[in-house]
Parts: C-alpha cells; structure tokens; sequence
C-alpha cells in the first residue's frame, strides 16, 4: 500500500485508519518523535493478505510513505521555518 502524506505529517506524525480484508477498520500511527522519510516503508504485522490454504493466518502489510513537498514557501514564512528546524 502506498500513502501520500504531507511535509507536517511526515515531520510530526501520522494517524490516520486502514480498512482491513474483512470490513473493520484499525488505525496506522507513527512512533512519537519519529521522522517519516520519502519512500520510507512501515510494517504492521499480521494485517495483510491471509495466507494461501490457511485463511486464518495474515501476512503483513506494508506501508509505503509518500511524502508531497510544497511547491513554493511563502518568503514571510522562511524566516519563522528556519527558526522552527534550523536546528534540525
């Protein structure tokens, strides 16, 4: 699975819900502090295809972070971003 997410989320966290196979729903969320990179690929364990001659047992899911860079930055932004991860 391939997830498009923003600058913000891939900086701050993501948490957003899946649906599985069968119809219900669970939630994706990134470990606290944690930086998302372009292309990075999250596993969450037994929620991907159900195993061939034994439908009881998953497989894993992979996730695949996409992140969208703005296009442009405003300049009366740059200075206040620059503040906010200069030291990053």
């Amino acid at each position: 699975m391939t997830k498009e997410i923003t600058l913000k989320q891939a900086m701050c966290g993501v948490d957003f819900p899946v649906k599985f196979l069968d119809g219900t729903e669970f939630r994706v969320k990134s470990e606290e502090g944690h930086v998302i990179k372009p292309d990075q690929i999250m596993t969450i364990k037994e929620k991907g295809m159900p195993f061939h001659k034994n439908s009881f047992k998953f497989g894993n899911l992979f996730i695949m972070f996409k992140v969208k860079f703005p296009d442009t930055v405003k300049l009366e932004d740059i200075d206040q971003i620059s503040r906010v991860i200069g030291g990053l």
